[in-house]
Formats: C-alpha cells, sequence, structure tokens
C-alpha cells in the first residue's frame, strides 16, 4: 500500500469584508469551503487537512481565515536582498502577473485546489505532512493598507482556533512591501503551522501561504519561504 501523508492548504480572502471585521465584535467563521475571492462585503473562511497519496499529484483543499496580530506592527520592511532564490519549478499566477520559484523536488499543483491562484505542494515529504505554498490573488482591494489587515485577520485567525498567532518584521517582495505573520492550526487530528506573506500591489492583495508539519523548526522553514520570496518577480 502506498503511504499516506496529509498536506493542509490554507486560504485566506483579503477583502472588505475581512476589513470590516475590525468593527465586529464577533467574526463570521464559516465550515464551508470558501467561495473564489471577491471584493464583498461577506467574509467567511475555514479550514480543513485531506489525505492524499504522497506518490500522485492529487490535493486537499482547505480554506482557513488566517493572519496577524494587533500589537507591535512593524513600520518598515526588512530586505531580503541576501538571500539566494529558490531553483525549482517556476510557477506563474493565472493572470500571469506575477511567478516564483518553488524549491527543489516540489511540484507545480496549480488546478487542484479550487480558489487558490498558485499552488506548490512537496509531495516527497515522509514525515505525515505534505509540507506546500499556496497563493491567493484578489482584485479590487485598493484602498486597504497593511497595518488595516494585520489587524482584521487576528480576530478571523484566532476565531478559527489558530494559536501562538505573531506579527513577524515586514520584509520586501520584488520591491514591495509584505506584512508576515506566523500560527499553529488543527484540524481534525492533524496540526500544522502556517507563515503567511501579504502583498498589497496597486489595486490587487496576495496572500502566500506556507504550512508547514509541526516538527519543522523556525530556521528550517525559513529556508524554504526566504528564498521563494526571494524569487518572485513581478510581470505586470
Amino acid at each position: 500500500m502506498p503511504r499516506r501523508t496529509r498536506h493542509a492548504v490554507v486560504l485566506l480572502t483579503l477583502s472588505a469584508g475581512l476589513l470590516s471585521a475590525c468593527g465586529d465584535s464577533s467574526p463570521q467563521v464559516s465550515s464551508a469551503q470558501p467561495s473564489a475571492p471577491s471584493s464583498s462585503s461577506s467574509s467567511s473562511s475555514s479550514s480543513s487537512a485531506a489525505e492524499t497519496p504522497s506518490s500522485t499529484s492529487s490535493s486537499s483543499s482547505s480554506a482557513a481565515p488566517t493572519t496577524t496580530s494587533t500589537s507591535s506592527s512593524p513600520s518598515s520592511a526588512a530586505p531580503s536582498t541576501s538571500v539566494a532564490p529558490a531553483q525549482g519549478a517556476r510557477i506563474t499566477g493565472t493572470k500571469r502577473d506575477y511567478s516564483f520559484s518553488a524549491p527543489k523536488g516540489w511540484s507545480d499543483a496549480k488546478g487542484k485546489v479550487p480558489n487558490a491562484d498558485a499552488v506548490a505542494i512537496n509531495f516527497l515529504d515522509r514525515d505525515g505532512f505534505a509540507d506546500n505554498i499556496n497563493v491567493i490573488r484578489q482584485e479590487g482591494t485598493g484602498g486597504t493598507t497593511l497595518d488595516l489587515v494585520e489587524l482584521a485577520s487576528k480576530r478571523q485567525l484566532e476565531a478559527a482556533g489558530a494559536k501562538n498567532v505573531k506579527v513577524l518584521p515586514r520584509t520586501t517582495v520584488a520591491g514591495t512591501e509584505a506584512s508576515r505573520t506566523s500560527s499553529a492550526l488543527t484540524s481534525g487530528t492533524q496540526s500544522y503551522l502556517i507563515d503567511q506573506a501579504y502583498i498589497l500591489r496597486g489595486k490587487n492583495s496576495y496572500v502566500v501561504t506556507f504550512s508547514f508539519s509541526p516538527s519543522v523548526s523556525e530556521a528550517d522553514r525559513n529556508k524554504v519561504i526566504a528564498p521563494v520570496l526571494a524569487s518572485w518577480k513581478w510581470s505586470a
């Protein structure tokens, strides 16, 4: 029998609804799979992990609200130009306005996760959880600020049961300032760690989510995250 491994794909939509959560006492968290990203005034999300054979390219879909902390939000971006870019498969967004390189050995899983604009999964992972990356792209978020994103998303993440939510120092992604957060989530019996980058560029937002097994150290997570972000390029 093939060894089975899990991967959780965490999806976050930055919308007017997410920002309006700043004024809500109880953000809504839905157990249903989220609809395609939009700039509507509603905001719902959920998280789940699905099993797939590690030897195949099928993937799970799960949705969870995610991100940040209201305290000590960094006001300056820390450049990441000293990091060598990742050298794996080149992955391009559906609108071809950005691309990035996955780590070596990871697979382009585009189209395998509903609502995700781009997906890369380490199907070779043998620790019981397939580490993965997904990007959510949303149009019509002009006027949003990283400060508002960091404020509103914390409530949604904690409402979904996330623990140890942290705002990390901001960074730059291909010259664009980005917020960074980390947290821990559990879906059923599966626990995992997520690190996210939130990018606002023009009228669009991009949420880059890295999901890892709890056994992956912070240092090893950064060995994946930093090179991937360093490989990011804008084409529009």
